[in-house]
């Protein structure tokens, strides 16, 4: 896999040092971000230095990287012990008022969608209720093939082992899909 180019917006400090530390290849390009400035680059990882940047610098980032194949948006800022740290951005879809009312109000079918953190709760939750009934699955059509004579019958059972295993590829694909621990 080759690796994904980086790009650094950010004034010189701190910041745009660790990041260019961090990510020896990456381009830095001066600030404010402009969408003109990666228009001929490879889709990669954006870094914006929101020290300094305005509110409208980082939605005209989201706004051309967001909709852009391949592209990623982060924006950087300095922790609490001198440390940078890169927030991934997306702009999700859009919603309208009434459902992000709903959403405050806990209403609708489990809303989550203007919350990441939910979001990966629901799938690690998805995932364990998937694994239970896919691997007691398994186990049976494991056991039905040991006394599967050949023909058909063994064949379909192949068939159902295959897919099973399958399914279970795709839900262990997503376990990086998690909620990480605060603290």
């Amino acid at each position: 896999m080759d690796p994904i180019p980086v790009y650094v917006v950010a004034r010189s400090g701190p910041v745009a040092e660790q990041c260019m530390a961090a990510f020896p290849a990456a381009a830095q390009l001066a600030p404010p971000f402009r969408p003109s400035m990666v228009a001929d680059h490879a889709p990669g990882l954006v870094l914006l230095d929101v020290q300094g940047a305005g509110a409208e610098e980082v939605l005209a980032a989201g706004e051309a990287l967001g909709g852009a194949p391949g592209w990623t948006l982060a924006v950087v800022s300095m922790g609490p012990e001198g440390t940078a740290l890169a927030r991934s951005l997306s702009l999700g879809y859009d919603h309208t008022l009434e459902e992000a009312v709903e959403f405050t109000l806990g209403g609708g079918d489990g809303n989550h969608l203007l919350e990441l953190h939910r979001v990966l709760g629901e799938v690690a939750k998805a995932r364990h209720d998937i694994n239970n009934p896919l691997t007691s699955a398994l186990a049976e059509v494991q056991i039905l093939l040991l006394d599967a004579g050949e023909g058909e019958e063994r064949e379909s059972l192949e068939t159902i082992q295959a897919q099973l295993r399958r399914l279970r590829d795709m839900v262990a694909a997503t376990r990086h899909l998690r909620t990480r621990r605060r603290g």
